[in-house]
Parts: C-alpha cells; sequence; structure tokens
C-alpha cells in the first residue's frame, strides 16, 4: 500500500525558510568534522540538510539520510535530484536499528528528531556502535521553551536531559558548540573503542 505524506508536513520540512533558524554552515561548522567520507542524518525527513551538506564531504563521500517512516525515505528516493543521489543515500530504519556496519561513520547528526525518540538512551547506544572512535555526534532540537515554532513545550527535551543522556552514552566532551536562537545544539565524540 502506498504511504501518502502530509502535504502540510512536506511543506514545512522543505521550507527554505528553515535555513534562517538553523544555518546549514553554522551547523556544519559545531560538526567539526572535516571532509567525512561517512555521515549518518537520522530522521532525515526529506533530506533537507542531507542536501545542505554535500559539499562538505570527503570526495565521493555519502550522508545517510535514514528515516523510519517509509514515505520519507520514498519521497527523497523519488525527488533527490541524479547528482544528488550521488552522494545521499536514503535508508529506512526499523525500530532503533540503524543497518550500517559498526564503526562505519566519521559523524552523526540528528536535527529536531531527539524530542520524538521514544527511547532516547537506546537511540544513542545504536548511533554509538555505527560511529568510529573519536568522532562526533549532534543533537540538534528545539529548546523546551515557548515560543511560537515547533512543537509543544511539553514534547520538548530540555539541554540539561539531552546532555547527561550523550554523557550516559558514553560520549566525551559534550558541549555547545554554537548558540543557537530556538535550538539545542549539542555535540560530544565517540571515546575510544566502546
Amino acid at each position: 500500500m502506498a504511504h501518502r505524506l502530509d502535504p502540510d508536513r512536506l511543506h514545512r520540512l522543505n521550507d527554505p525558510e528553515r535555513e534562517k533558524m538553523l544555518d546549514p554552515d553554522v551547523l556544519w561548522q559545531g560538526f567539526a568534522s572535516e571532509r567525512p567520507g561517512c555521515v549518518v542524518d537520522l530522521g532525515a525527513g526529506t533530506g533537507f540538510f542531507a542536501v545542505r551538506f554535500i559539499p562538505h564531504l570527503a570526495r565521493g563521500g555519502t550522508i545517510w539520510a535514514c528515516d523510519s517512516d517509509p514515505g520519507m525515505v520514498a519521497w527523497m528516493t523519488e525527488h533527490l535530484t541524479e547528482e544528488q543521489r550521488a552522494h545521499v543515500r536514503p535508508l529506512q530504519t526499523g525500530g532503533h536499528e540503524i543497518g550500517l556496519p559498526d564503526a562505519s561513520a566519521d559523524l552523526a547528526y540528528l536535527i529536531n528528531v531527539y524530542h520524538e525518540l521514544d527511547d532516547a538512551p537506546r537511540t544513542l547506544r545504536e548511533i554509538l556502535r555505527v560511529l568510529k572512535p573519536e568522532s562526533p555526534l549532534a543533537v540538534v532540537d528545539w529548546r523546551k521553551e515557548p515560543m511560537p515554532h515547533g512543537p509543544s513545550v511539553a514534547r520538548r527535551v530540555a539541554a540539561e536531559v539531552i546532555r547527561r543522556q550523550m554523557e550516559q552514552a558514553g560520549l566525551a566532551g559534550v558541549a555547545e558548540p554554537s548558540r543557537l536562537p530556538f535550538h539545542v545544539f549539542l555535540t560530544g565524540r565517540k571515546q575510544g573503542n566502546r
């Protein structure tokens, strides 16, 4: 059966105005990952950020645009240009499994996804499984405060909770590389062989 996507949701995910709240260049600078060959975009949606990060990849690099919604994966597969598909690979994830080999990724990020996770610690452990040692993980999500954008405050996760969960999962040096007006932005690195 075909999976129908909500047109309003597609419009929001593809709205260029998103770049005013989340500047891709500011995000990439905060990721502190120079020319990665393999990137995991968890909860990629329509691939909005994945396609904007292509210029930062190593030659021949790949961004695995992961989403648990088969409709999103199908949308990306149909709408990415041939040039974009050379670097952005849609991948449907199932449950808490990313479906990539151990220690295969140079960078992973979640943008506006953390508040939707039903078991954030488990998801963080799975991301760490996929990351190479010393590679960064970035979490960008809505601040837990009233504002005219994003989900209800009740659904958001406080910055200190995200930080604690990242540290408990085994990420080192968890810090905020850049203060964003509407979003928490935290990064950390996978320690050694954890």
